[in-house]
């Protein structure tokens, strides 16, 4: 029988909880003093052989990012609080870090590669990133692209056209318009497994992501599905990274709540109020 549960892996203390009110849009096109709230899954996996148990697990945390400064130079001047994750650390940390990303060097991309050193059309491994991506250490960089949807043109259809001249790949359907990009993208995969010997396939990308109209994100997911076999066995991997904005920007509040919430923000400048931040981990 298959069950989930979960850890909590930090109770994180922040003082000040005005820092996490809602902040509602100014004048259209400046978002300098906005607030957004982000969820996020780092990383969703899950792995199966043949008919045998599916094994899945996730990492995820919620964050927030706050726009405190529009500089001469164009970069936007933030605050990250809340939830982050790297690769080298076993599960997400506390995160409270102001920095600055150059919004309009901003463009969404992708980078595909293949190694076939048999030239059989199938490769025997492969890489995949988009642009811009979430970095541990630059931790709001991929929230900010230029808002200006024509720039993203050009670094855009230059890669799809590298992944269509790509002989391992099989398949590539793209759509990109004021806001949004969409791509799938099929390669065809050949690998040694050490358990199950030599076995083909096909590793299958989908990304999908939505911006507002100043460029903040939205939505943004990426998804790898690989599927392989032989005579005997079958395997099936899947990878999904997502983050999702659940408010700010163009959240307005009423008067009545803005006035609640600065009571209770005022509270806890006082020391009689305390946030707390959970960040967990769930396996089955």
């Amino acid at each position: 029988m298959r069950f989930k549960r979960y850890r909590i892996m930090g109770i994180f203390v922040v003082a000040g909880l005005l820092s996490f009110l809602p902040v509602s849009t100014v004048a259209a096109g400046d978002i300098t003093g906005n607030t957004y709230f982000f969820s996020a899954t780092w990383s969703e996996q899950s792995y199966i052989v043949d008919d045998g148990p599916l094994h899945k697990s996730s990492l995820t945390g919620d964050f927030q990012l706050t726009v405190q400064n529009i500089t001469a130079s164009d970069a936007y001047e933030y605050r990250y609080l809340g939830a982050n994750y790297h690769s080298h650390a076993y599960d997400p940390y506390f995160e409270n870090r102001t920095d600055s990303v150059y919004f309009q060097d901003n463009k969404v991309s992708f980078d595909l590669s293949s190694v076939d050193e048999d030239t059989d059309n199938k490769s025997e491994s492969f890489s995949f990133e988009m642009t811009p991506h979430f970095e541990h250490h630059h931790p709001g960089h991929m929230f900010f692209v230029n808002p200006v949807w024509s720039t993203h043109n050009t670094e855009w259809n230059s890669a799809v056209q590298q992944a269509e001249n790509n002989p391992t790949v099989s398949e590539v359907s793209n759509s990109i318009g004021d806001g949004t990009f969409s791509l799938q993208i099929v390669v065809n995969t050949e690998s040694s497994h050490e358990l199950y010997g030599a076995m083909n396939g096909t590793a299958t990308i989908v990304f999908d992501a939505s911006y507002d109209d100043n460029g903040v994100l939205s939505e943004w997911q990426v998804s790898q599905t690989r599927e392989s076999q032989n005579e005997n066995h079958t395997l099936r991997m899947t990878f999904t990274q997502h983050f999702a904005r659940s408010s700010g920007g163009d959240v307005v509040l009423d008067s009545g709540v803005t006035t609640l919430l600065g009571v209770g923000g005022a509270a806890a400048v006082g020391g009689l109020i305390i946030g707390a931040l959970a960040m967990k981990k769930y396996y089955s």
